[in-house]
C-alpha cells in the first residue's frame, strides 16, 4: 500500500483511503496495522438507516430563540337591557336583534364588534361601559320571536392581556468533526453519495 510509505516518509500520525469498491480483509488488516484509516463510498442501504438515528453527534453551539407574544383580547362580561317603562334586565345576547324604528333589523353581535374595537383602546383590565340609545327599538329573540320595546342597552367589558412568550432551543452539532476524530482512532468508517457517515462494523 503505497500510501503506508508516503505516511511513514512524511511523518504523518494517520492516512485515509477512499474506495467506491470496498476493502478486502488483507487490506483491511495491513491498513490497521499500517495506521491507515479506511474509507468506503457507496449508495446509502435500509439498514445504514439505523445506524444514523443512533449516531452520537457533538454539539458545536446551543441557539435559544424566543418568540415574544402578546394575546390581546377584548372581554365582554355583561349586557344590560333598558325596556320602556321597566327596569333593566339582564339577557343571552345569542339569536338576539334589534329593530329600529325604520324596521331595518341589526343583530347584537354587530354592537358586540363595534364595542370590542373600542376594549382595544382601553387601558388592560379597565372595566368599560357604554350605553347605545335606540329610539323606539324592539329587541328581538329569533329563536321564540318574542319582542321587547326598549330604550337602548349597556355593554360592560375589559381588555386583557396576555404574554405568552414561546422559547426553542436549536443544537447545532458537527458530525464529521466527530466522524474525522473517531476515524483517526482506529476505526473505519463508509462515506455514502447522500453526505452521510456510517462506521463500518
Amino acid at each position: 500500500m503505497k500510501i503506508a510509505e508516503i505516511i511513514e516518509d512524511s511523518g504523518i500520525n494517520k492516512g485515509v483511503v477512499v474506495s467506491k469498491m470496498g476493502f478486502t480483509e488483507d487490506a483491511i488488516s495491513f491498513a490497521e496495522y499500517k495506521n491507515v484509516g479506511l474509507v468506503e463510498l457507496r449508495e446509502m442501504e435500509k439498514r445504514d438507516w439505523q445506524d444514523q438515528l443512533t449516531k452520537p453527534s457533538f454539539q458545536v453551539a446551543l441557539v435559544s430563540i424566543t418568540t415574544a407574544i402578546t394575546l390581546r383580547r377584548p372581554e365582554i362580561s355583561s349586557i344590560i337591557i333598558h325596556r320602556i317603562n321597566d327596569n333593566p334586565i339582564k339577557i343571552n345576547p345569542r339569536h338576539m336583534a334589534v329593530r329600529h324604528n325604520s324596521g331595518y333589523e341589526v343583530s347584537i353581535d354587530q354592537y358586540f364588534g363595534a364595542f370590542k374595537k373600542l376594549l382595544h383602546d382601553q387601558e388592560p383590565e379597565k372595566i368599560l361601559e357604554k350605553y347605545y340609545e335606540l329610539k323606539d327599538a324592539i329587541l328581538i329573540n329569533r329563536t321564540t320571536k318574542e319582542e321587547t320595546p326598549i330604550s337602548g342597552f349597556t355593554l360592560l367589558g375589559k381588555l386583557t392581556v396576555r404574554n405568552d412568550d414561546v422559547k426553542r432551543e436549536i443544537e447545532i452539532v458537527d458530525e464529521v468533526w466527530l466522524t474525522m476524530k473517531i476515524l483517526f482512532e482506529g476505526n473505519s468508517f463508509s462515506v455514502l453519495k447522500s453526505g452521510l457517515i456510517k462506521k463500518d462494523e
